[in-house]
C-alpha cells in the first residue's frame, strides 16, 4: 500500500459529475422498475423513489422491507444502462487518482456491475483495490453508521486514516462523525458535514496537503 491513508470514493455524481446524464438515467430506470413493479403511473413512482430514499436510504431497500423485492433483480434492472454512452475515458483523473498517497476503494450504494462499468468507461480500471458495492454491504447502504464502520474493519483502517469523497452530504456525516476525513464533491460551498468542499474531483489535488497534515 502507498502510504497510509485509505481513500473511500463513492461512484455516482462523485468520480464522473452530474452533467454526463449518467446517473439520470440511472434514476428513470428505477422509476421504471417501480411503475413496472407496483403498477404506479409516472408522478407516484417518483414519489414513491423519494419517500423510500429518505427513510432506506436508498429504492432498493424501501422494496424489500416492504413488497419483498428481490435485489438482483432490481440492480440488473436499474443498471442496463449504456454506461459507454455517458462516460468517456479521462487520463487526467487517472493520473490524479493514481496519485494519491494510498490505497483507493469505491464505496458505493450501487452494484458491482455498474461500478465495474463506471470504472472501465472513465479508464480508470486497476485503481482501485476494493469495490464495497451494495450487495457487499449486506443491503445496507450509506448513511447507516454500521456500514462505515464494516467497511473500515474490512479495510483494516482507523478512522482518521481513511477519506471518504462524495457528493451527498448527508452520506459524509456519518463518517465524519466517526474520525474520518470528508470532502463534498460538487459543492457549491462549504457544508457541515465536509471538512472540505470542492466543485470536482480536479480540485483534490489543491487540498491534499490539508488532508494529509
Amino acid at each position: 500500500m502507498r502510504g497510509d491513508r485509505e481513500w473511500l470514493f463513492d461512484l455516482d455524481n462523485t468520480l464522473y459529475p452530474p452533467e454526463t446524464g449518467l446517473f439520470g438515467a440511472v434514476d428513470a430506470r428505477i422509476n421504471e422498475f417501480l411503475a413496472r413493479h407496483l403498477g404506479l403511473d409516472a408522478r407516484a413512482a417518483d414519489a414513491l423513489r423519494g419517500r423510500y430514499h429518505d427513510e432506506y436510504g436508498i429504492t432498493l431497500v424501501g422494496l424489500m422491507e416492504e413488497h419483498g423485492t428481490e435485489p438482483h433483480h432490481y440492480l440488473d434492472f436499474v443498471h442496463a444502462v449504456p454506461v459507454g454512452d455517458f462516460l468517456r475515458a479521462d487520463a487526467g483523473l487517472r493520473a490524479l487518482v493514481a496519485a494519491l498517497p494510498g490505497r483507493c476503494s469505491i464505496f458505493t450504494n450501487g452494484s458491482r456491475r455498474h461500478a465495474l462499468a463506471v470504472l472501465a468507461a472513465l479508464g480508470l480500471d486497476g485503481l482501485f483495490s476494493e469495490i464495497f458495492d451494495i450487495v457487499a454491504l449486506g443491503f445496507r447502504p450509506k448513511p447507516e453508521p454500521a456500514t462505515y464502520r464494516a467497511v473500515l474493519e474490512r479495510l483494516g483502517a482507523a478512522p482518521a486514516c481513511a477519506v471518504l469523497l462524495d457528493d451527498l452530504e448527508r452520506n459524509l456525516a456519518p463518517a465524519r462523525d466517526l474520525g474520518m476525513r470528508t470532502v463534498l464533491v460538487g459543492a457549491r460551498g462549504p457544508s457541515p458535514a465536509a471538512d472540505f468542499a470542492i466543485g470536482s474531483l480536479r480540485e483534490l489535488p489543491a487540498i491534499l496537503p490539508q488532508l494529509l497534515a
